[in-house]
């Protein structure tokens, strides 16, 4: 749930946050909520390989939140979720060949769900996409053909372009539409 929150307020924030600034306030409330845990039970970590091993971890971490939150500003929480949620996947992977821990039918089931979900949000964003090329490229026929009637004639290209209802239609039935990312 508190996944999903946060998924849901990065999607809020990006549209006026960079990416950057989302990192930051997202490690400095970690830190804040967490240190006095943390202080209280703290052990210096031994030898050199521990922090490596933990300076890697914070630097992959905080690469995939960037990562995230820029892949936020694309497309919505809802078509990102599947996608998100791989990491089960790859964690039960990791905890099967690290720590031979074998996964449940629990864990199984959940992964079939998300590699579906992700393949059905596959599907239907190609679909999407080709609808966007073909209204993206009866737009740019369209103007293409009356600007060339108008070179032709002579007359102002903007003007021509500006008063033509038919164009002018597509052109707003584009502007109004959530799914025109081709045009």
């Amino acid at each position: 749930v508190l996944y999903a929150a946060f998924n849901m307020l990065t999607r809020r924030m990006v549209a006026t946050e960079s990416a950057a600034s989302l990192q930051l306030m997202s490690a400095l409330g970690a830190t804040l909520l967490l240190a006095p845990w943390a202080l209280a039970g703290w052990q210096w970590p031994n030898g050199w390989f521990t922090w490596l091993v933990i300076a890697t971890c914070g630097l992959c971490g905080g690469l995939g939140h960037f990562m995230v939150a820029q892949a936020h500003r694309y497309a919505s929480a809802a078509t990102l979720g599947p996608f998100l949620y791989q990491q089960i996947i790859y964690m039960t992977l990791l905890g099967w060949l690290v720590f031979g821990q074998v996964p449940d039918w629990l864990v199984v089931g959940g992964a079939v769900v998300v590699v579906l979900s992700a393949l059905h949000l596959s599907a239907l964003m190609r679909v999407t996409l080709g609808e966007n090329q073909a209204r993206g490229e009866l737009i740019a026929n369209a103007v293409y053909h009356l600007a060339h009637e108008v070179v032709a004639s002579g007359g102002d290209p903007r003007a021509a372009l500006q008063s033509d209802g038919g164009v002018r239609a597509i052109l707003e039935s584009a502007v109004y539409s959530p799914n025109v990312t081709y045009a």
